[in-house]
């Protein structure tokens, strides 16, 4: 995660809000938790990721910090819409990791950007990938993405950075 989170440029401070999708669990929840972010949250489909991340997060989570993995599906408007009614006003964190294929490609990705239009930072890894750009990076591209790198801990893996 650590090796991740420095290509990704993904530097959560302290008093900082964050939101990951897709959390797994919740590596990268647990780096923002010891960073000091006081507003974290993580939506997982996985019930068993869930618990796996919530019997981690417990123990390093201070009194001031607002700490929280829901059970939800990220391909669904519904589950997106019910994440950003409690998102803070703006969201200095969006972390969309090693997820597209599975919540149903650039259409589901074009409206979680949307939808987290009050995302400051949105961090987006794609995959496992060849050498041809896939749907999702032409999508986050086109809402201003850049790509920053890539990732290869389990196989190759491109990553996108889009600052609003």
């Amino acid at each position: 995660i650590l090796n991740r989170a420095k290509l990704m440029k993904f530097d959560p401070q302290q008093g900082d809000s964050v939101l990951e999708l897709g959390s797994q669990m919740g590596g990268f929840l647990q780096l923002t938790v010891l960073n000091g972010s006081t507003w974290v949250e993580g939506v997982e489909i996985d019930y068993d990721y869930l618990q796996c991340s919530c019997v981690l997060l417990q123990p390093i989570t201070s009194d001031d910090q607002h700490v929280v993995v829901h059970n939800g599906d990220i391909s669904l408007e519904s589950t997106l819409l019910d994440a950003r009614s409690r998102t803070p006003e703006v969201l200095d964190h969006l972390i969309l990791a090693s997820l597209g294929k599975h919540i149903g490609g650039a259409k589901t990705l074009d409206l979680i950007l949307k939808i987290f239009d009050n995302a400051k930072t949105v961090y987006f890894e794609t995959n496992a990938v060849k050498d041809e750009q896939i749907e999702e990076e032409t999508c986050i591209e086109k809402h201003g993405g850049i790509y920053i790198g890539e990732t290869s801990d389990r196989n190759r893996r491109r990553v996108w950075l889009l600052q609003r």
